[in-house]
């Protein structure tokens, strides 16, 4: 897979997490209301569904961190010098920023 498409790929994942996490946070709101609305029983209900909805964007979340991950670790054994200039380079930039 070229750099272009496992981008695109990594984007779209992100956007599918962005997703899942816009979603829960509309089901949150829905708990509250129901909780105003419909007690202790409906709110426990909500809870149960708000937290099914949690693990499965944390394992999504988790699994698109480790893709990325492996991407990036593939990446640096591929070009390791480059890599190495460029954490040089971000370390001087920000001890240059912190002298200041």
């Amino acid at each position: 897979m070229n750099r272009t498409a496992t981008e695109t790929n990594d984007h779209a994942q992100l956007t599918d997490v962005k997703q899942d996490l816009a979603a829960l946070k509309t089901d949150v709101a829905d708990l509250v209301a129901g909780l105003a609305r419909d007690g202790k029983d409906g709110a426990v209900e909500g809870m149960h569904a708000a937290g099914e909805k949690l693990g499965e964007v944390a394992g999504r979340t988790k699994e698109t961190a480790k893709h990325a991950h492996t991407q990036l670790s593939h990446s640096v054994s591929e070009r390791p010098i480059t890599y190495l200039a460029l954490a040089f380079g971000a370390g001087a930039i920000a001890a240059k920023i912190m002298s200041r």
